[in-house]
């Protein structure tokens, strides 16, 4: 056992027995599995009574881990017989003033014990609920792919791209924007430059064709409307 280990050493002055902790009393050291179990049965054997008497001034380190470790085994009261330095006080007066009783455990009731199954058996329905419309969404979807490849959105998304960079910025669409209506997508983008041809075919004349490529020096959108009013065709 190294001087670093937490440990206890128990000796007999003149006053009475005495516990002496050594080592560190860290975080870092009471935290190893190994060095707990030893020092856990160490403390075991020297329960805190009136007449033995605690010297921490031999501690390497003591912070706060180790601080509420003496404090819980002192029955969280100070011993008749202490020696330590004023920043272990310090420390431990701190832990003493902030640690707080645990509240007593539920007893155990079995209608309590019936409830908690319950809600289980629930959460766990719900659960395989939501599962099985999972998979079996996915199991349709895969078979509508399977019996039509071209009418997934993805296909025609793809498709579409590919002809774009296929053939070049001339299949653009007024906005600049690729021409979806050849892929057939439902969206917005693949209704906006047919319900731009239909303007077009109902006031001839007023609005330039989206179709057609922008004259020299124009801006890159769509045709420009001309400056004559727009009028409403009669019924």
């Amino acid at each position: 056992m190294s001087d670093s280990t937490p440990h206890l050493v128990r000796t007999d002055t003149p006053e009475g027995p005495c516990a002496l902790p050594r080592g560190r009393w860290g975080a870092a050291e009471l935290g190893a599995r190994a060095q707990w179990r030893v020092l856990q049965a160490q403390l075991d054997d020297l329960p805190a009574q009136a007449p033995l008497g605690w010297d921490l001034r031999g501690l390497q380190w003591l912070d706060h881990v180790g601080a509420q470790l003496l404090w819980n085994h002192w029955g969280r009261a100070w011993p008749e017989r202490l020696a330590l330095d004023e920043g272990q006080r310090a420390m431990l007066e701190r832990v003493a003033r902030y640690s707080t009783t645990p509240p007593p455990p539920e007893p155990w009731r079995l209608i309590d014990q019936i409830d908690r199954l319950g809600v289980l058996v629930l959460h766990g329905v719900d659960h395989a609920r939501h599962l099985l419309l999972l998979v079996g969404q996915m199991l349709l979807d895969s078979l509508r792919l399977l019996r039509a490849p071209r009418s997934c959105t993805l296909a025609r998304c793809v498709g579409a791209f590919v002809s774009h960079g296929r053939h070049g910025p001339a299949h653009h669409c007024a906005g600049g924007f690729p021409d979806w209506c050849g892929a057939g997508l439902p969206h917005v983008a693949a209704a906006a430059p047919v319900r731009c041809r239909g303007l077009h075919r109902q006031y001839p004349g007023h609005l330039a064709d989206p179709r057609a490529r922008p004259h020299a020096g124009g801006h890159s959108g769509g045709g420009a409307v001309q400056a004559r009013p727009l009028l409403r065709r009669s019924g």
